[in-house]
């Protein structure tokens, strides 16, 4: 979705905060590094599934693969719904 890969503020809010979530919960300094995929559901807003990897800037030979359900309605709000690491079976 050129979206989210091409607009900076539109993958600020998208995957910028479950990034910063996850980094208070587990006390980590994740940075985004790139979409792996978006896919997307409309209803009255768009439902965003994205998978991104991330690094930790204390190890940036780790990459981690994420996973994050987040919703952008008509009316403009944008929110994380979940986060979480990729499961290696999905």
């Amino acid at each position: 979705m050129t979206l989210i890969r091409s607009n900076t503020s539109s993958r600020a809010s998208l995957v910028d905060q479950p990034i910063s979530r996850q980094n208070s919960i587990c006390d980590a300094n994740n940075k985004f590094v790139e979409n792996l995929t978006v896919n997307t559901s409309f209803a009255a807003g768009m439902w965003c599934y994205i998978t991104f990897i991330a690094t930790d800037a204390d190890d940036l030979n780790a990459p981690k693969t994420f996973q994050a359900l987040a919703w952008w309605g008509i009316d403009g709000k944008r929110e994380v719904e979940f986060r979480r690491l990729k499961k290696p079976s999905d």
